[in-house]
């Protein structure tokens, strides 16, 4: 599953190499009967970071099987464009980034997801 290549107004989407996963037979996914579980989940997990990380609103962020990276853009989005969160450090790790199981669209996705967080360190968060 991944976010359109074009906008309504046709520009491109920036972030059209980011995915995740779209086996229907999952209880996350995201278009079928359980719509609903990663919008809750990622609320969960704002709330969850919000109320753990109180002062300074700094975050180290570590990604385990992290694949095509949308939900975790979605979450690093959501902490620093909404809550005020500042990324200090990213660590993305899934086999899918190199050696046996290398997808070229994994690694795609993980160098636009670096790109747009490091865009936005040189903005100052």
């Amino acid at each position: 599953v991944r976010p359109t290549k074009q906008l309504p107004g046709g520009q491109e989407c920036f972030i059209k190499h980011l995915g995740e996963c779209g086996d229907q037979k999952c209880g996350n996914y995201r278009l079928g009967k359980f719509a609903a579980v990663r919008p809750d989940f990622l609320k969960f997990c704002v709330d969850f970071i919000k109320r753990a990380n109180r002062k300074p609103r700094e975050l180290v962020y570590c990604s385990l099987g992290s694949g095509q990276l949308l939900f975790d853009w979605q979450l690093l989005e959501t902490l620093t464009q909404k809550e005020n969160v500042q990324l200090r450090a990213v660590h993305l790790i899934d086999t899918a980034y190199g050696g046996e199981k290398y997808r070229k669209s994994a690694v795609r996705a993980q160098r636009l997801f670096a790109g747009w967080f490091q865009e936005k360190a040189f903005e100052g968060g």
